[in-house]
């Protein structure tokens, strides 16, 4: 049987769940619970960003944690995708002004 040779790929930034992250206010890991949202602000915060609403269940705190999260490898594909946008439109604007002259 044939085995299906899968390709990695790379991502810019991946989604991570941060309930495994460490508390802001106690330090401690793991003890961060996804909380509910209390009004229409955090509703909009949580359904338009990465930002998700977290409670501690060890100091109580409670608050907003990213879910995306950017490595070093992230970066220099953001950055290689950044340097062939602006290339890339250099080269449109020089051949849009040499042949519409």
């Amino acid at each position: 049987m044939a085995q299906k040779r899968r390709l990695k790929t790379k991502r810019v930034g991946f989604r991570k769940d941060a309930s495994f992250s460490k508390c802001p206010s106690c330090k401690q890991y793991n003890t961060l619970r996804r909380s509910k949202t209390r009004n229409i602000f955090e509703t909009i915060v949580k359904g338009g960003t990465w930002f998700k609403v977290y409670r501690c269940s060890n100091c109580g705190w409670r608050g907003y944690k990213s879910t995306f999260v950017l490595t070093r490898d992230n970066l220099k594909m953001l950055g290689i995708y950044i340097i062939i946008a602006f290339a890339t439109g250099f080269a449109v604007k020089f051949i849009i002004q040499k042949f519409i002259r």
